[in-house]
C-alpha cells in the first residue's frame, strides 16, 4: 500500500509539473478576493501581462481575454493567444460565480465542460489597468497546483 501511494504521490506531482510550473505542497492557499466584486465593471478585453507558464501558453504572446455577459447571467470567456508557431489559436469558455455572495470567485469552464467550484479568483482589480487573478487545484491531499 505505502509503494501504491509513492507512486501515486510522483503521477500527481508529474501532472503538477506538466500543467503548471508552480505545483504547491498541501493544501490550496485561501487568499483574500476583491471586496464588493463588480462583474458588470470587469467585463471588456484584458490582457496578459505576467503569470506562472501553463502548457497551453508555452512560447505563447499577445495573450487576451475578453469576457461579456450571456443570457443567463453567465460571463462569455474568449481567450486567444499566438502560439509559438505563429498561428493564432483561441479557446471559448462560460463563468459564473458558484456563491453570489462570493462574487469575485468564479468557476470557468471550456470546450463545454462544466466546472462548478470558483477556480478563478480576482485577487485585486480596478476594473480598468490591471487585475491580479490566482487559480489553484488540489491534485492529491498533499499535492495542489498553483497558476
Amino acid at each position: 500500500m505505502a509503494n501504491f501511494n509513492y507512486i501515486v504521490s510522483l503521477l500527481a506531482l508529474g501532472a503538477c509539473c506538466v500543467l503548471a510550473q508552480r505545483p504547491g505542497e498541501g493544501k490550496c492557499p485561501q487568499p483574500p478576493v476583491q471586496q464588493e466584486f463588480q462583474v458588470a465593471e470587469y467585463l471588456g478585453k484584458w490582457y496578459d501581462y505576467a503569470h506562472y507558464e501553463v502548457s497551453f501558453e508555452v512560447g505563447a504572446k499577445c495573450i487576451e481575454a475578453r469576457y461579456s455577459p450571456l443570457y443567463n447571467g453567465h460571463i462569455r470567456v474568449f481567450n486567444s493567444q499566438i502560439g509559438f508557431t505563429g498561428s493564432n489559436s483561441t479557446a471559448v469558455g462560460e463563468a459564473y460565480a458558484p456563491e453570489p455572495l462570493e462574487g469575485a470567485k468564479l468557476a470557468v469552464s471550456f470546450f463545454n465542460s462544466t466546472q462548478t467550484t470558483a477556480n478563478y479568483w480576482v485577487l485585486s482589480t480596478d476594473y480598468v489597468s490591471y487585475s491580479m487573478v490566482y487559480s489553484c487545484t488540489q491534485v492529491s491531499g498533499f499535492i495542489s497546483m498553483q497558476v
